[in-house]
């Protein structure tokens, strides 16, 4: 395979973001517009394919990004469209500057980009695609702003094709998101916890959410599972000023 196209044409950056096992990339790259209400770079999901540079697009809006691909070239992430959102759920510093239309989960496949839809709020973002085409990510559940948080109410999410998206709820909280998710339809993610002063890991398996806990601190957060049920990421002790590497195992039934 030649050299893949650093960027869409023109003087555009670039960024990739996951390669699956076949050598496709995803990310997001700049398309050569300046978004009028922004003053600030468009740019687009992509996919690296066979040595070509595809621009998966966006729902009319001026911002995309693709977080993961599997092996069957399905890609999950996340696009505006043209809607105004007063509380979008990507914000800075995510983005460097606020969107001002609502973001949709998506999933690419075959040139078509699929919005995923929402559990009840204007916006939603996926992170995660695994080989069976099954999707993790988090979505706002209603527009009203919460007092601790300032944001509405967010929950993490597990899409599939049969069931479609479905709310894994938190942990008590009001907000909460996925991180990864295991071809065993496995996720992990963080959530708040009631009152909204400290969040935790969870592991969410067959309906089933799991506080996995920190080493005594406020905070932790999951990065990724594998199929073994073995998670990895990071945990705070006592007085959340120290956090250390963390390995969670979980038993896994065949």
């Amino acid at each position: 395979m030649g050299a893949l196209p650093a960027a869409l044409p023109g003087l555009n950056g670039s960024i990739p973001i996951w390669i699956n096992d076949r050598g496709d990339i995803v990310g997001a790259s700049e398309n050569g517009n300046i978004d009028p209400a922004l003053a600030f770079p468009e740019f687009r999901a992509v996919l690296w394919e066979d040595g070509h540079i595809i621009d998966l697009g966006t729902f009319g809006g001026t911002v995309s990004i693709a977080f993961a691909v599997n092996s069957l070239v399905q890609v999950a992430g996340f696009a505006l469209n043209a809607v105004p959102d007063p509380f979008p759920l990507l914000g800075p510093p995510f983005l460097a500057a606020a969107p001002v239309t609502q973001s949709r989960a998506f999933l690419w496949e075959k040139g078509e980009m699929q919005d995923l839809g929402t559990l009840g709020g204007p916006d939603a973002a996926a992170f995660w695609v695994n080989e069976s085409g099954q999707v993790a990510g988090c979505s706002l559940t209603n527009s009203t702003p919460n007092p601790i948080t300032l944001t509405p109410t967010a929950h993490p999410f597990l899409w599939t094709k049969d069931d479609g998206m479905i709310d894994l709820g938190t942990l008590g909280g009001t907000d909460g998101c996925a991180s990864d998710l295991n071809n065993r339809a496995q996720v992990v993610g963080f959530s708040n916890l009631e009152g909204d002063q400290a969040g935790h890991p969870f592991l969410w398996d067959d309906g089933v959410l799991t506080d996995l806990g920190t080493f005594g601190g406020s905070f932790g957060f999951p990065e990724g599972i594998n199929e073994a049920g073995e998670i990895v990421g990071e945990a705070g002790y006592p007085g959340d000023v120290i956090f250390h590497a963390a390995l969670w195992k979980i038993r896994c039934n065949d």
